[in-house]
């Protein structure tokens, strides 16, 4: 009884430490000397991502909903990453789906591909023969429309 009494004590005086603080310029955070400036009174988020990272993979989701749920004056834009040449093949998938307007069919179908079905894409073959796995029966693309790579 005695050790439960002592473990519940310190678990309450733990989450007083755990609240969250005022944060500081200059210690929790760079005010920037030259701040990005925009052409918009919108707040950007920009989202750094590879489709290979598992971390982006088990974040997706979360981020997904979170950005769905924004206001008007938040725009969203995800930025593929390239951490070295097996990394570039999901980059190119993910501006060539953006550039052919099937990004909502093909973003977390290539998530998957990579995570649940564990495909890699290294070719441009490859590349190609996942993009047309992706599109839903709705749209048919033919192979020339898939720009060379």
């Amino acid at each position: 009884m005695f050790k439960r009494i002592t473990t519940l004590v310190a678990l309450v005086l733990f989450s007083f430490t755990a609240m969250a603080k005022d944060y500081q310029a200059g210690f929790d955070y760079l005010v920037l000397d030259n701040p990005i400036k925009s052409s918009s009174d919108k707040v950007i988020v920009n989202e750094f991502f590879g489709y290979s990272c598992p971390h982006c993979n088990n974040f997706e989701p979360l981020l997904h909903k979170w950005s769905q749920a924004q206001a008007d004056d938040v725009t969203f834009v995800a930025v593929p990453v390239v951490f070295g040449r097996s990394w570039e093949p999901y980059a190119k998938a993910y501006y060539i789906a953006r550039q052919l307007g099937i990004l909502e069919q093909t973003h977390q179908a290539m998530y998957n591909a990579v995570h649940v079905d564990k495909r890699r894409i290294a070719t441009k073959a490859a590349l190609q023969k996942s993009l047309l796995s992706m599109v839903s029966a709705k749209r048919t693309l033919t192979r020339p429309m898939i720009p060379s790579i």
